[in-house]
């Protein structure tokens, strides 16, 4: 990854904190794995940084994907996080997950999961996707959209 890309990040990174008045520090590094620009936040408007469920933490990664690109000319996969919140939630959404599985296996009944994003039902789905005794599946459409989980 070309060091002028992560500054052009940096510097698209501040423009849009300054505009939206908010203080943080920021730490941007290049994941080669995962062939993505990583952004980590550290700042005392942590709860407004991520906002409801990761909601604004996913518009600021979109803004700053579109700023950069607009930039650049280029498309880059930026991630961005604060204080490990997508680690966090992550962990959250698992063990979320392996209660639903433990009361449809303890019921008989499928369990539905609401109020998760596309990328959150997807982690669900890969979790359990070698898991014999395990079925999820995702229904609804838009805001209604939810993950079921039953058991085979």
């Amino acid at each position: 990854m070309d060091k002028k890309i992560l500054t052009t990040v940096q510097e698209t990174l501040e423009e849009l904190l300054k505009n939206l008045d908010i203080l943080a520090q920021a730490e941007i590094s290049f994941d080669e794995l995962e062939e993505a620009v990583l952004v980590s936040l550290t700042s005392d408007d942590n709860a407004l940084l991520v906002g409801y469920h990761g909601k604004n933490l996913s518009a600021i990664q979109t803004v700053l994907g579109l700023m950069v690109y607009k930039k650049t000319g280029q498309w880059f996969h930026i991630v961005v996080d604060v204080d490990n919140y997508r680690e966090k939630r992550q962990a959250q959404i698992e063990e979320m997950a392996r209660r639903a599985v433990e009361q449809a296996k303890s019921t008989g009944q499928s369990i539905a999961i609401a109020n998760l994003g596309s990328r959150e039902r997807r982690q669900v789905h890969l979790l359990f996707k070698d898991d014999p005794t395990v079925k999820t599946y995702s229904e609804g459409e838009g805001r209604n959209r939810q993950l079921i989980v039953s058991v085979k």
